[in-house]
């Protein structure tokens, strides 16, 4: 086994789930960890990886403990699916693959390779891009040739280290003097921590957008009555978070005055003001400039 170059410390990334395995050894779905947030803004992530067949079984099971630890430190709901649901086609176990906003796959299992990337191919085609893929390196020259056949896909390799947690071991590249070049050997929670991360983000730059794209569409195909009936449904949208920010805020104001709402104007207003860290909103220019001209 490897040695860790991490030194673990108690309780570092929280206390980890039991595993839902059910009476036949398939995997169930996990339950949403940090609940104190509303799930509907929270990213799903769904995660496929093998505890049934014995080979290197203890590799496995440990790497899903950490795939469920990384999933708490960024907040995410965590769906597990077994690999024999998924791939009988169960229905609800393609709906839960195909949705997730992320999707985590072992492919350790020689034998499940292919589905699982057949799996894969589909959720790319219904847009679905966001796809990390794992892999046990118990074979350097095996891993190398797996981490070719995954093409653009994220991959990360690991192994079960004497300390208890799985250190990713990918290898690079070859450089000009022939010679291996490896990243650095981390925990695989910290190695998805940070990726999940960068998924978050670039999904709630995608929430807001959607969010404008809507609005634009409103204000082009509706007018009067029905255009405000429009604008008082998309008011509902700026209780999510990721939607609220100072360049919608500035675009519903304006959408309402074209109207000449004002009391929509002045109820968004005064919400906003319940908002913990308002400030961001008022320090906006435009919208400092476009709240005095209309209430001037």
């Amino acid at each position: 086994m490897m040695e860790c170059v991490h030194e673990r410390k108690n309780n570092m990334f929280g206390s980890s789930s039991k595993l839902d395995v059910d009476s036949a050894g398939n995997l169930t779905h996990s339950a949403s960890v940090s609940s104190d947030i509303s799930s509907r803004n929270k990213m799903d992530i769904v995660c496929v990886i093998d505890v049934v067949q014995t080979s290197n079984l203890a590799h496995r099971k440990r790497a899903l403990e950490e795939v469920k630890q990384a999933a708490t430190l960024v907040n995410a709901n965590l769906l597990i699916v077994s690999f024999e649901k998924l791939d009988f086609g169960e229905t609800v176990e393609l709906d839960t693959f195909y949705d997730a906003d992320v999707a985590i796959v072992d492919l350790s299992i020689q034998f499940q390779q292919s589905s699982l990337f057949y799996h894969l191919g589909v959720r790319e085609s219904f847009g679905m891009k966001h796809n990390i893929l794992l892999y046990n390196d118990v074979d350097t020259e095996a891993t190398l040739r797996v981490k070719l056949s995954c093409g653009s896909y994220m991959f990360l390799s690991y192994k079960l280290a004497d300390c208890g947690t799985c250190l990713t071991t990918n290898t690079s590249f070859q450089d000009e003097g022939d010679s291996s070049v490896f990243e650095p050997r981390v925990p695989i929670t910290i190695k998805l921590k940070k990726l999940l991360k960068d998924v978050e983000i670039q999904s709630k730059v995608h929430i807001k957008e959607k969010f404008l794209s809507d609005l634009r569409k409103a204000r082009e195909t509706y007018t009067g009555e029905e255009l405000r009936s429009k604008l008082l449904i998309m008011r509902k949208r700026l209780d999510d978070p990721h939607v609220l920010s100072g360049e919608v805020v500035l675009n519903m104001l304006i959408s309402f005055r074209d109207l000449q709402d004002y009391d929509a104007m002045v109820q968004l207003v005064e919400d906003i003001q319940t908002i913990p860290n308002k400030k961001k909103f008022y320090t906006n220019t435009g919208i400092a400039i476009f709240i005095s001209i209309c209430f001037e």
